[in-house]
């Protein structure tokens, strides 16, 4: 006979066996998330993705649009800066940092990013 403690304890381990998601499990639930406009369920989805792979800089880039449509500017920040320092040559993470730094009337700084965006895709509206 099981006892109940250890009953439990098989229960939840079977459960959360079976109710573990894959990284790209949870990649494509941060995309739908996005695409639904349902920032915090993709944020929460984005924080999954990098404890499984915490070095991939374009999801650090999508948490950080995922904070910044939030309004959780250093949220944001801290991700994109992140994602910049993985990889310095992505669009988005120096575009929404000088949009960040803009919007806080950090204006070289904000020069700083927004020029190095135009530079990595100089046609991109």
């Amino acid at each position: 006979m099981i006892a109940p403690a250890r009953a439990l304890l098989i229960t939840m381990l079977l459960f959360g066996a079976s109710a573990a998601q894959t990284e790209e499990e949870l990649a494509q639930t941060a995309a739908r998330a996005m695409q639904q406009h349902d920032y915090a369920a993709a944020e929460n989805a984005y924080r999954q993705v990098l404890q499984l792979s915490p070095d991939v800089a374009e999801v650090h880039s999508n948490l950080g649009l995922a904070c910044y449509s939030q309004k959780q500017l250093p949220c944001a920040e801290e991700a994109l800066t992140h994602a910049q320092q993985l990889a310095p040559a992505l669009f988005v993470p120096n575009f929404l940092s000088g949009e960040i730094r803009f919007q806080q009337g950090r204006y070289q700084a904000a020069l700083i990013g927004l020029t190095k965006a135009v530079k990595i895709h100089p046609d991109h509206r």
